[in-house]
This record gives structure tokens, C-alpha cells and sequence, in this order.
């Protein structure tokens, strides 16, 4: 499944994983075991839909691109589908700063999106992040964000009283 995800046309660009399904196994059995990248499956109305990564910057390339602190927090978002009444990006990436933030450890939530990945900067600002600057890695140009929990829970407060009812 995740396989046919990456090889979506609206992904090639971006994600930069599709081809051969043993090169996308070998990366989860990389980072799977590992303690600073997880990997889960979202659902919307029992149909998978979403996924996201969150990792620990100073164990990722990015960490080099900015003074990257032990309570930093990023994460890779890839919504799967692209009937736009279907979509929910908005809400599903909600999920993920939900449980981002539910870990106390966190401080900042930090992103490195490609600099065309036009919708995903909408929705990035829409949620609280705001622009660090342009940073060159090695495989892409990348806005770098920053989202603190108080900037996420002014722009959807929604997640402060649900974040206080657990």
C-alpha cells in the first residue's frame, strides 16, 4: 500500500521514493528499529489515508541545517489521497501535531518541506508553523519551519482542550 502511495504521481516529485518496492522496505527496516523515527498509518473513516514520520532532528540530516535542540521534534506528512472532498490534509496533520505535542519531551515541532510543495506550506501556516528560512540539503531546497505548542494551540485551540482532557 504504502508502496503504490509513493509512485503516485503527486508524490514522485516531493517524496522522491518511488521506484522498486525493496528500496522503500529496506528504508522502514532502517529507521523502524531505531529510536529517533517512527512510522504510522492514519486513518480517516476506516480507510487508510495518511502517513507521517516523527523524528528527531539531531539524528537527521536536517539537525546540521540549524542550531537543533534535544527537544526538537520534526515530521515527514504525506497525505495518500487526491480526491480533494476525500483529502482532510488539514485535519490529518492535525492528528500528527496531536500526538507530537502530547509528548511532554517536545518543544518545537520543526519541518523541512521542499520549497514547491506549495499546498503543504498553506496547511504548515494554517497550523502554527512559521518560516526560519531556505535551506539547501543535499537531495532538496526546503522552507525550514518552526511550530511551538502555544503557536499550534492558538491556531487550532481545538487541540489545547483535547490535549487537557487526556
Amino acid at each position: 500500500m504504502i508502496h503504490e502511495w509513493f509512485n503516485r504521481e503527486h508524490a514522485k516529485p516531493f517524496w522522491k521514493m518511488d521506484g522498486p518496492k525493496r528500496d522503500l522496505e529496506l528504508w522502514f527496516r532502517t529507521i523502524l528499529p531505531r529510536d529517533e523515527q517512527h512510522s504510522f498509518i492514519g486513518y480517516v473513516n476506516d480507510v487508510p489515508q495518511f502517513s507521517f514520520e516523527p523524528y528527531w532532528p539531531m539524528r537527521d540530516v536536517v539537525g546540521a541545517y540549524y542550531n537543533a535542540l534535544p527537544t526538537d521534534y520534526g515530521t515527514h506528512f504525506f497525505v495518500a489521497e487526491t480526491q480533494k472532498e476525500k483529502k482532510f490534509s488539514f485535519q490529518s496533520f492535525q492528528v500528527a501535531l496531536d500526538y507530537i505535542f502530547m509528548l511532554p519531551e517536545v518543544g518545537k515541532c520543526i519541518g523541512e518541506a521542499s520549497v514547491d510543495a506549495v499546498p503543504t506550506d498553506k496547511i504548515i501556516t494554517k497550523l502554527g508553523y512559521t518560516r526560519e528560512g531556505v535551506i539547501e540539503m543535499p537531495h532538496k531546497t526546503a522552507y525550514l519551519t518552526f511550530c511551538t505548542r502555544e503557536g499550534y494551540w492558538d491556531k487550532c485551540p481545538e487541540s489545547r482542550l483535547e490535549a487537557k482532557s487526556i
